[in-house]
């Protein structure tokens, strides 16, 4: 500091707030916001084709398989979740975790409860593939989703694993959203006559807002370096999942259908005798999305 000609500096004492200024500024100090802030994640099965073309084929998750959502943050790769490394990083539209098992920006959440949506279609990229590889579009097929709610556990991990809840079955846990009614399947090989050509989709419940799974109260997700940080959510398979092309071990046995790749017969001349061809998929896949209903509760921001 540039000091006026003739002046002088003289060092003073800081004048001391007084009550009601330290009151206020332990108040400003101590404020946090608390607003509905979803936390979010998803996870993924699936199963990869066995036997050789035409078929028949089968396709099987093994018992002890486990997908944990809240694994990863954005731009992490979501082999913990289910997906392959081939499948990329994730995105804002997998989590909104920028720490894996951490909430964000030293937030809690105060957790209400949970739901699990099935999503309409899984994006799937094997393992192995090229770079570049474009995903296949694998439709939410019914006996995979009806397999997992009846095989798959349902567990909330906090403190890295010390403390465990467990929430039950997939099937016991609503899904609070997701798309509901039936679609055109526009891209599918033409019908036969009678055949329907739309599409329903896969639900844990009424997709309503209010339809979600309420644990106990007093559940919180703390900043990390408390306790009760580090929190995911493990779905297991507790029974090992095999399903068969045709539909069932039955009818590959029997021949009826047989799960056999097959091309279609629908000559104008035949129609009254026709039947529909059958190319089964090299992989089957279904994707959930897991989210948190509740309250977060963060400091508030210092840069406004």
């Amino acid at each position: 500091m540039q000091v006026p000609y003739g002046g002088s500096l003289e060092r003073t004492q800081r004048v001391p707030m007084t009550s009601d200024e330290a009151a206020g500024w332990r108040a400003f100090l101590g404020q946090y916001r608390l607003t509905s802030w979803p936390y979010f994640s998803r996870v993924k099965f699936f199963a990869t084709r066995v036997g050789a073309a035409p078929g028949p084929y089968s396709y099987s998750i093994a018992r002890g398989t486990e997908v944990t959502a809240f694994s990863y943050a954005v731009d992490d790769l979501m082999d913990a979740a289910g997906y392959t490394t081939e499948d990329g990083r994730a995105t804002s539209a997998d989590t909104n975790l920028t720490n894996r098992r951490e909430t964000t920006g030293g937030q809690s959440v105060l957790i209400y409860g949970l739901g699990i949506q099935p999503l309409p279609a899984a994006l799937h990229v094997p393992a192995g593939s090229a770079a570049g590889t474009p995903p296949s579009i694998r439709l939410a097929d019914s006996r995979l989703i009806a397999s997992l709610f009846e095989a798959v556990s349902v567990n909330l991990k906090l403190n890295g694993g010390e403390n465990g809840f467990r929430l039950g079955s997939m099937g016991q846990i609503p899904g609070a959203g997701g798309l509901t009614g039936s679609s055109f399947d526009i891209l599918s090989n033409s019908g036969l006559a009678g055949n329907d050509k739309s599409i329903g989709y896969a639900n844990n419940g009424f997709p309503s807002r209010s339809n979600w799974f309420r644990v106990p109260e007093g559940l919180v997700w703390r900043q990390q370096g408390q306790s009760d940080a580090n929190l995911d959510v493990r779905f297991r398979v507790e029974r090992p999942i095999v399903l068969f092309s045709g539909g069932s071990a039955e009818n590959q046995a029997a021949g009826i259908g047989g799960g056999i790749d097959v091309a279609a017969s629908n000559d104008p001349a035949l129609v009254a005798t026709g039947s529909p061809g059958a190319a089964y998929p090299y992989e089957i896949a279904a994707e959930f999305i897991v989210h948190f209903i509740g309250k977060v509760k963060g400091p508030r921001s210092r840069a406004v």
